[in-house]
């Protein structure tokens, strides 16, 4: 996924899915797990992107006005 924030900021927290615990199975029809564990946080802000690979989870929407946010997200089959 690319993730692109076009107006607004918003957090993002990401870590290697082998650090984090399972909590729930994949959901492949709405592209989620749910998972626990320490994560770590980035913060983007009007223009900046992150990229995020397979083997990273990502959990969008940790902080920011997201009400005000405008973002793009972008999937690349790989």
């Amino acid at each position: 996924d690319i993730h692109y924030t076009i107006d607004g900021s918003e957090g993002i927290g990401y870590s290697f899915v082998g650090y984090l615990e399972p909590i729930t199975e994949y959901n492949a029809d709405d592209d989620y797990q749910l998972l626990k564990g320490e994560v770590n946080k980035i913060v983007l802000q009007k223009g900046d992107f992150c990229i995020v690979f397979p083997e990273d989870a990502h959990i969008p929407a940790m902080s920011g006005a997201v009400a005000s946010l405008k973002k793009a997200v972008v999937k690349i089959r790989l």
